[in-house]
């Protein structure tokens, strides 16, 4: 991280927790994006194989697999550059100067993703080129040697640069899921190398997930794109039509049926210090989406009942949204005393500003601040709702830094007394707090 410590501009608090909501606005976009063309260019390589056959309905499935999520390069800038590139440059602001080596994998990662979108989009156009040639019937005589080896070598073309630009969507996705997963787990930044980040046992299941409802929103997507959407311009037998909707319901059925596993997995594996009340909440969210999604879907594939289709593509959507705001909540709480630490680089940062133009800041008033705070549940030697200061100051004599973390960052310690509240303290607010207590009930402390 050192080397992007120059390029990070210091926020304050509010903007820090602004940047959070971007990141996950930037992982949903881009991970729903990047979940559908992972799904629908496996599955277009899946079927061209297949229709070497001679299947024309093979055939046809992988030219609209590909085009489902390669309309345009517009798409591709606006869905998939743009968001990686926030990702980041967010990920860089909220891990300054830390030893994480997240915003370096990462840059890696965007990278393999710009050489996967230009193999996609040769895929797609050699796809459709060759799809042409096999249905022109020439006016004038051609030999047939030429159309032969013409045609062969647009075959290898389209070969070599799906299968070339699908490995590199494999691993630019993978680099990006595993470095989400780094980045919550603060503890493996000092010894994490490339290797062992991509190899982790989070960082695996992780992407197994991602890959798995990635193919379950392709399915859905696939039906409301072209029978829904554009169902008046795409033009289709009904044979291939009725073939399609039903392959692509069981499709999204049956890998939507991994999220409720790979969510309980998840969770297990998620480090007990990024754990909170919220991520749960959202993870039991996700839980009961995911089931209703699954009920639907079968619905769709027992009963025929494609009009719903709609409504299980938003549901699926649903699931990506709600399961990247519980991965950042993870993030979030296990990086709070990173969070408080940019702040507090901030407010020095503003101080020293204000210095230099011959303007201070006022002083932070412990006295005010612990009036305020802490004597509605606590005295010096009565217990209210929570224990005396009296028996607390005791066992943080020599440990200031401690008592400031605990301030910064409450948690249950006493059975008899309830958790204490998070009192939404700045670092420079806890420690005058800490430094009036020590002050005021001190010298109390040695009679």
């Amino acid at each position: 991280m050192g080397i992007f410590n120059d390029l990070i501009i210091l926020q304050k608090e509010s903007n820090i927790q602004l940047l959070n909501y971007l990141l996950i606005l930037a992982k949903l976009i881009f991970i729903t994006y990047s979940g559908t063309l992972f799904g629908s260019y496996l599955l277009s390589l899946y079927f061209n194989f297949k229709s070497k056959k001679g299947s024309q309905t093979e055939q046809l499935l992988s030219r609209d697999y590909i085009n489902l999520i390669t309309p345009n390069k517009t798409i591709a800038f606006a869905l998939g550059i743009v968001p990686y590139i926030s990702i980041i440059v967010i990920y860089a602001q909220l891990l300054y100067n830390t030893d994480s080596p997240v915003v370096l994998y990462l840059i890696w990662g965007f990278v393999f993703f710009l050489i996967a979108l230009i193999g996609a989009y040769s895929y797609k156009h050699s796809l459709q080129l060759s799809l042409q040639m096999a249905t022109i019937s020439p006016k004038e005589p051609i030999e047939e040697g030429d159309i032969y080896h013409y045609t062969q070598a647009l075959s290898r073309l389209k070969a070599r640069a799906g299968i070339l630009g699908f490995v590199f969507l494999f691993f630019s996705l993978w680099i990006l899921i595993s470095s989400s997963s780094l980045a919550v787990d603060k503890e493996r930044w000092v010894y994490a190398d490339f290797i062992s980040t991509l190899f982790s046992i989070p960082a695996i299941i992780i992407y197994i997930n991602f890959i798995t409802a990635g193919l379950a929103v392709t399915g859905m997507a696939f039906i409301v794109k072209f029978f829904i959407w554009d169902k008046y311009t795409y033009k289709f037998t009904p044979e291939y039509g009725e073939k399609a909707q039903k392959l692509n319901a069981s499709i999204s059925l049956f890998f939507m049926a991994f999220q409720p596993i790979f969510l309980i997995l998840n969770l297990v594996l998620t480090p007990k210090y990024a754990v909170s009340y919220f991520m749960f909440g959202f993870a039991l969210a996700v839980l009961l989406i995911s089931f209703y999604t699954i009920h639907i879907i079968y619905v769709i594939v027992r009963n025929n009942k494609m009009g719903y289709s709609s409504f299980a593509f938003y549901l699926v959507i649903l699931v990506f949204f709600f399961t990247i705001i519980k991965e950042q909540s993870a993030f979030t709480v296990a990086n709070k005393q990173q969070f408080a630490y940019l702040a507090d680089e901030y407010k020095q940062y503003e101080e020293a500003k204000l210095a230099s133009l011959g303007r201070t800041q006022e002083s932070i008033n412990g006295e005010e601040l612990y009036k305020v705070k802490c004597t509605a549940c606590h005295q010096f030697d009565q217990k209210l709702v929570g224990p005396p200061h009296k028996l607390v100051l005791t066992k943080y004599i020599g440990k200031k830094d401690e008592l400031v973390k605990f301030l910064l960052n409450p948690v249950k310690v006493d059975p008899e007394y309830p958790a204490m509240p998070n009192q939404a303290l700045k670092p420079k607010e806890a420690e005058a707090i800490a430094d009036y207590m020590f002050e005021h009930y001190g010298p109390m402390l040695e009679k």
